[in-house]
């Protein structure tokens, strides 16, 4: 099973002062059969480097908050944000072969919150731990993806894959920038807290 043969899969999260490391599971397995990892804490600017294999030590690709690159580091797009009339902000993914694909809000939680100028009433970090948040990343040229945060207060993401011409290094830095930009985690304070501020 390779990365890129993924069309659904599970990324949790582990963060320390000296390390952030995401976890790519499938189905009930135990054993993740991918990770992405820096030995920085979670703000540096380090790029991840990104390992398959059954010992998790084969070298795929590199990804960022964003972007992704092959392991010739050839560019694969780049993951942005930008600021929209109401709370929350406009995500979108631009792979090269596939054009940009814009992130949707789906379901009535996700779009009362994203969407609807009652979103502010939600605008605190534990609205994050109580609420799924679901985005459909695609465009008229493509179906694209599905990034869930799942709720809790560790995050975990799920992702399903609608067109599998897209990406999965690009994915994971999609996973990565909604983590750095948006989720909430409880970890993530002590991680920053304790870590090394020179190790950037």
């Amino acid at each position: 099973m390779t990365l890129e043969s993924l069309t659904a899969f599970t990324v949790t999260a582990d963060y320390g002062r000296a390390h952030t490391t995401y976890n790519i599971h499938v189905d009930a397995e135990r054993a993740p059969v991918a990770r992405m990892h820096k030995d920085a804490v979670y703000s540096s600017l380090s790029e991840y480097r990104v390992y398959t294999g059954p010992a998790l030590d084969q070298l795929v690709g590199y990804a960022t908050n964003f972007g992704a690159k092959t392991i010739d580091r050839t560019a694969l797009g780049e993951v942005s944000t930008h600021s929209r009339t109401l709370r929350d902000s406009g995500w979108t993914v631009v792979q090269n072969d596939l054009g940009e694909l814009t992130g949707e809000s789906v379901g009535a939680s996700t779009r009362l919150r994203r969407d609807s100028r009652l979103g502010n009433l939600f605008a605190v970090p534990a609205s994050e731990f109580a609420f799924t948040t679901r985005l459909h990343f695609r465009s008229s040229a493509s179906t694209g993806f599905e990034l869930t945060r799942l709720r809790g207060i560790r995050a975990r993401y799920a992702v399903h894959i609608h067109d599998v011409r897209v990406n999965k290094l690009l994915v994971l830095a999609c996973v990565s920038h909604y983590a750095e930009r948006h989720a909430q985690d409880i970890r993530l304070p002590l991680a920053e807290m304790t870590s090394n501020p020179f190790k950037r």
